[in-house]
């Protein structure tokens, strides 16, 4: 690491490294079996990364908010014969998708219409396919972060600030490339087209407002159909 990195970012780096090599004896132990070719790997994180160690730079935001660098993360396939090495696709799925896809892999019925997501074998097949959803994509953080001194954090979100802001009560919902935030306190709503703005730095709730309320009354009709637990005043 470069002279004067931070102890934290040091280790951070340190525990990457030692997870590409645990990976890679993983990896190797497929490949000694001879289970290569009969093998499904995914590899992925749980949501963005931590504003003290790791910057999501082009990414706005980090881990406990809900702007791209809060929920964007790594999604790798190794699945020889199925899925072509070195191909990429710029198909938004979640982790949610991934119960229909391993379902669907073992021959499994499940009852679709009960499933957040959908099987992403189309995806494997052509990375240019597009999913039909039944669900729009929906997050949901109901909650005030970070839970001690939250009084002394930033309240700005910013891009590879490398600072633990304020998060307060939101949800999410993506439909195509829009995306809308809502924020439980006062109700207000951001708007962002991620097509041409991926860092959300443009909010077009005001300049775009039949597409922020029809994304906002979906936004309140998921949270209420799916019995989402909804946010209350901090004391």
């Amino acid at each position: 690491m470069p002279a004067g990195t931070p102890e934290n970012r040091i280790a951070y780096a340190a525990m990457v490294e030692t997870l590409d090599h645990l990976v890679g004896r993983v990896l190797d132990e497929i490949d000694a079996l001879h289970l290569t070719q009969n093998t499904l790997l995914v590899f992925l994180s749980d949501n963005g990364g931590h504003p003290d160690h790791t910057s999501n730079a082009p990414l706005r935001g980090s881990k406990w908010n809900l702007y791209e660098g809060g929920i964007r993360e790594p999604f790798i396939v190794r699945w020889p014969g199925h899925v072509p090495a070195g191909t990429t696709s710029d198909t938004v799925v979640h982790g949610c998708d991934l119960l229909p896809t391993f379902g669907e892999i073992a021959g499994a019925s499940p009852n679709v219409d009960a499933l957040d997501g959908v099987s992403l074998l189309p995806v494997f097949k052509d990375p240019h396919a597009t999913l039909k959803r039944t669900r729009p994509l929906l997050w949901h953080f109901p909650y005030y972060h970070p839970e001690k001194g939250f009084a002394k954090a930033p309240k700005t979100i910013g891009v590879a600030d490398f600072v633990t802001s304020q998060t307060r009560p939101q949800s999410a919902i993506r439909v195509d490339d829009w995306k809308l935030l809502r924020f439980d306190e006062d109700n207000r709503v951001e708007l962002y087209d991620l097509k041409t703005d991926l860092p959300e730095q443009h909010n077009l709730a005001a300049s775009q407002p039949e597409v922020a309320d029809r994304l906002h009354a979906l936004l309140k009709a998921e949270l209420k159909n799916r019995g989402a637990r909804l946010a209350r005043p901090r004391p």
